[in-house]
């Protein structure tokens, strides 16, 4: 696939702006979200895992823009143990419009930030993780891990199996992501863009019966403290969008 083909699958849905649906949008601001509270149970969301773990935070430093995000810290002692990992998950289901379900070009941004120290370079060392899915119905989904190595990495399940750890693309921890996953349901491929920069293509799903979900939010650290200390990192996700579009408008 050549990367000349990469910005006509990203843009796909905004040819058709005329026809585009705002499926969802939030910045975590009032009234629907309280500084200080949990978003379980708020405005759709729920909890996969951890639902007193993320937190509306009303510092305006804190967001990307506005005066609200969410934020997850890895010394939060509501996180679960999972699989060896300190883990929170938190879902916002969100179905397309049935009657181009399994022909849309679905899209998901969101910003995503992760504080922390650097843990090295490569997946090997992905010690934490602030993650945004793009939740496909029963086949493989699309996300994204900004990690503690300071860069983003890829991801995508489908029938033809997983690709992990694709795209590498270096980020500054600290500082506010702009993640966006575009899901093309003709096709069945998943363009990547950080910052504004399609980084690659991945095939997802592959079902016929398949249609999109929503969106999950997640905050992942190893629950080793010999290897990564998880209380020096805190997640934060903030103005998080999903558009839907027909792929042929």
């Amino acid at each position: 696939m050549t990367r000349s083909f990469l910005p006509v699958l990203a843009l796909a849905l905004f040819a058709g702006t005329a026809h585009a649906q705002l499926l969802y949008q939030t910045g975590f601001e009032t009234p629907d979200y309280v500084p200080g509270q949990t978003i379980d149970g708020i405005d759709g969301w729920f909890s996969f895992i951890s639902p007193q773990a993320p937190l509306v935070v009303g510092n305006p430093a804190e967001a990307a823009r506005g005066r609200r995000a969410l934020t997850c810290s890895g010394g939060d002692a509501n996180l679960e143990t999972t699989q060896g990992l300190l883990v929170g998950a938190w879902a916002q289901t969100v179905l397309v419009d049935p009657s181009y379900a399994q022909t849309a070009v679905v899209r998901v941004q969101c910003d995503v930030r992760l504080d922390g120290p650097d843990t090295g370079s490569g997946p090997a060392n992905d010690l934490v993780s602030a993650n945004l899915y793009a939740r496909n119905g029963v086949g493989g989904s699309a996300f994204v891990y900004v990690s503690s190595t300071g860069d983003v990495y890829c991801f995508a399940d489908s029938v033809g199996g997983s690709a992990g750890y694709q795209f590498a693309t270096p980020i500054t921890l600290g500082e506010y992501a702009r993640i966006a996953i575009t899901l093309d349901y003709n096709t069945h491929l998943a363009a990547f863009e950080v910052n504004g920069v399609v980084v690659g293509v991945l095939p997802f799903g592959g079902q016929a019966t398949e249609f999109f979900r929503g969106a999950t939010l997640e905050f992942a650290a190893y629950d080793n403290a010999l290897v990564v200390d998880p209380t020096l990192y805190t997640g934060y996700w903030d103005n998080l969008l999903i558009l839907a579009a027909p792929s042929h408008p």
